[in-house]
């Protein structure tokens, strides 16, 4: 297959700003809600595009647009989220991050490339479109649930969204491959802290104490009996503790003892299912130790599903660009905030391999770390088109 047939040809005619669009979002990655740079020059292009609407300031700097055509509906919308994470990027690249500490290292900056490029091109095509074409650029992807938030301030009213669709640029996957199945695609992830309160005392005389350090030890080892004796084998659940802070000098045992970690599964009925033991083992092993101990759950997200139809739209559309073939996507236990726009209306997530060339299954980049990129072209193009594809489909 040659690569005119493979993409939509007005995408590959935008390539070089496509690739530009995402250099010049990865140089300018923001965090969470504070997302104000990004958010400026994502409303200018559309302002420029003639859109007919461009909402700012949704959940601080979130953007709603839309493209109105001869009727309110059906109407379509199209999500990027826009925040980076708190890492120190590592990559020699012209694009390098120009914000200390600030990256993006999951592909953010791609996303947001790619509905832009998308913008601009449905502008020129606004008088082809018979319902409402809505794009949703959200701010607190990675913390803090900003997609939830867009909820709560109308993102998916006025006019009310039929279907919602959204990607991830996706290095467990060769690039310019899609990936999508019907149900789960991605894990529901929640954060917790348990703070243990015991009785400190002198590390020479530890008969008169409660060590909230041989408390926090035993929570680890029960907290993994969980998934060995509570939970099916056939049920894919992660309890991890991923931090345990206790004391700071030698001959103090201290007073308390601070956990942290995380709990994913692909099933939402088994995370309350999680969530209910470990509140439970907290409570018995405090009562076994006559101690205190303080679960408190974070950031949580529940499992993104997939609905069928919006699913088989997704296939359809990559069919039409790429041809029949196994569209199978590769998952681990991440979590996404795309979720809660499923949980209200049907929708369909999907992934776009974005792994550099000459990278095997063995040694991929992941996501997440401070040398984390993409192959860019195949994987913007490939993203742009099935967009593309997807709003002719279901809008023209």
């Amino acid at each position: 297959m040659t690569e005119k047939t493979k993409y939509k040809p007005e995408v590959l005619a935008l390539k070089e700003e496509l690739i530009s669009l995402r250099r010049h979002f990865h140089k300018i990655p923001e965090l969470v809600y504070d997302c104000f740079e990004t958010s400026k020059f994502i409303a200018q292009k559309l302002k420029e595009y003639n859109y007919d609407e461009v909402k700012v300031g949704v959940a601080k700097t979130g953007i709603v647009a839309l493209l109105k055509g001869k009727s309110e509906s059906p109407c379509i919308a199209l999500r990027a989220d826009m925040d980076a994470l708190p890492i120190q990027e590592t990559n020699d690249v012209p694009y390098k991050s120009t914000h200390d500490g600030v990256a993006h290292m999951c592909g953010h900056d791609a996303h947001m490339a790619i509905l832009l490029t998308v913008a601009k091109l449905m502008a020129s095509r606004k008088h082809e479109l018979k319902g409402t074409l809505k794009l949703i650029f959200q701010p607190a992807e990675e913390e803090q649930g900003g997609a939830q938030s867009m909820i709560n301030e109308g993102a998916l009213m006025n006019p009310k969204v039929d279907a919602i669709y959204g990607l991830h640029v996706w290095n467990l996957m060769d690039a310019g491959t899609v990936g999508i199945k019907e149900g789960t695609i991605m894990a529901t992830t929640n954060t917790y802290d348990i703070l243990i309160t015991g009785k400190g005392g002198h590390g020479g005389s530890p008969e008169g104490v409660i060590d909230p350090i041989i408390i926090g030890s035993h929570l680890v080892t029960a907290l993994q009996t969980i998934v060995s004796r509570n939970i099916s084998p056939i049920d894919s659940v992660v309890v991890s503790v991923t931090a345990f802070n206790a004391g700071n000098t030698y001959n103090v045992i201290p007073e308390t003892a601070e956990l942290k970690g995380t709990f994913r599964t692909y099933d939402n009925q088994v995370k309350d299912k999680v969530l209910n033991k470990i509140q439970g083992i907290c409570d018995g092993v405090a009562k076994t130790f006559n101690a205190k101990i303080d679960f408190t759950l974070g950031t949580s997200y529940r499992a993104t599903v997939n609905h069928k139809i919006p699913t088989q739209n997704v296939i359809v559309a990559a069919e039409k660009l790429f041809g029949h073939r196994n569209f199978d996507p590769i998952l681990f236990m991440g979590g996404e905030d795309f979720s809660a726009f499923l949980d209200n209306i049907p929708g369909a997530f999907f992934f776009v391999g974005s792994s550099p060339r000459g990278r095997s299954s063995h040694n991929r980049i992941p996501h997440h770390c401070s040398y984390f990129d993409i192959e860019e072209e195949p994987t913007l193009l490939t993203g742009a088109s099935v967009f593309i594809q997807l709003i002719e489909d279901l809008l023209m």
